[in-house]
């Protein structure tokens, strides 16, 4: 029993090491890459089952909008698609991915009512990442991802209420202003 568990720690110790390293880094990154620009039969089920909720010359906002994959399907339906990502990881990944895309803006920033700094619980999947503190200790009392770490980090906030209409149609009307010309 001894062994098994000091077997365990060394292993977990080589693993973060190795996830530390930049070529592990720059490995996952592409992985996530070619995984989010291809279109594949998911992308199509999702595309027709948002396409008919939405229409074609649509703003839309993908807030959480994580490694892309909505973005992806909102840019084939939509005008104007904003990508809001507070992560730095995950828009890294926007940015490599959407960066061609002119339809596509990307705000590296969190929304919140209140403009200013919030705490954001960065977890080692970048899809349990939150800003609320009530959703992360739920999910650490459920168990059901115990394998993973919550580590708190200051995330930029951009205010939502007021300020972010304006933002909607000042990036609405820039964008069919360039499309009229």
């Amino acid at each position: 029993m001894f062994f098994e568990k000091y077997r365990r720690n060394v292993l977990k110790v080589l693993a973060d090491f190795v996830r530390g390293t930049s070529i592990y880094k720059y490995r996952r990154e592409r992985q996530i890459i070619n995984r989010v620009k291809p279109w594949n039969d998911e992308d199509e089920s999702l595309y027709n089952f948002y396409s008919s909720i939405i229409l074609n010359d649509s703003l839309v906002f993908d807030v959480g909008a994580n490694i892309g994959t909505r973005t992806k399907i909102f840019s084939r339906i939509c005008s104007l698609v904003v990508a809001v990502e507070p992560q730095q990881y995950c828009f890294d990944i926007l940015e490599k991915v959407f960066k061609p895309a002119e339809n596509v803006v990307l705000v590296n920033k969190g929304l919140d009512c209140d403009a200013g700094n919030k705490s954001q619980y960065i977890s080692d999947a970048h899809t349990l990442s939150s800003f609320s503190e009530n959703w992360i200790t739920k999910v650490k009392e459920s168990g059901r991802f115990s394998a993973y770490q919550n580590n708190i980090a200051v995330a930029q906030q951009l205010q939502l209420a007021n300020k972010f209409e304006k933002i909607s149609l000042s990036w609405y009307r820039y964008w069919h202003q360039h499309q009229i010309q």
